[in-house]
C-alpha cells in the first residue's frame, strides 16, 4: 500500500499515482536546484505587481489572465531546461527580435543551421508544454 500526504492527511494511493507524485516532486526540486546553481530568480519573485493595478476595464477576464500566467510559468520552466546555446538562440530570436542572419553571425554558423536549431528547439518546447 502506498501513501501520500495531502494537507497533512495520509491518503492511500495506487503505485502509479505514488510514482507520478514523486516524479513531479523530484522534478520541482531539480528545477529549484538549477535556479540556485545559475543564480536565476524564480518567476514568483516578479509577482510584486498587483493584479488590481491593471483592472481598469471591468470586462477583464480574470480566468484568462490566470491561465496566461500559468502558461508563462510553464514556458519559463521549459526554458530552464535548454542548453546555454539553445537559450541564446531563443533569447536572440524571440526576445531581442534579432534576425536569423544576425544570430548566425554572432554564433558563427550558417543561417540554415540556425533555422534548423530554432525549429528543433521550438518542437522540443512545444512537446514540454503539452
Amino acid at each position: 500500500m502506498y501513501f501520500i500526504y495531502v494537507k497533512g492527511k495520509q491518503v492511500p494511493v495506487s503505485k502509479e499515482i505514488y510514482q507520478e507524485y514523486w516524479r513531479i516532486t523530484n522534478r520541482e526540486k531539480y528545477l529549484r536546484r538549477l535556479e540556485r546553481k545559475h543564480h536565476v530568480r524564480p518567476f514568483s519573485d516578479y509577482d510584486e505587481i498587483q493584479l488590481a493595478d491593471f483592472m481598469v476595464d471591468t470586462q477583464m477576464n480574470i480566468e484568462k489572465i490566470i491561465e496566461t500566467k500559468q502558461l508563462v510559468q510553464l514556458l519559463y520552466e521549459a526554458l530552464l531546461t535548454l542548453s546555454a546555446e539553445e537559450f541564446q538562440i531563443v533569447n536572440d530570436l524571440f526576445f531581442k527580435d534579432k534576425t536569423l542572419s544576425e544570430v548566425s553571425k554572432s554564433i558563427n554558423v550558417s543561417i540554415s543551421t540556425i533555422a534548423r536549431r530554432r525549429d528543433r528547439i521550438l518542437k522540443y518546447l512545444k512537446k514540454l508544454l503539452q
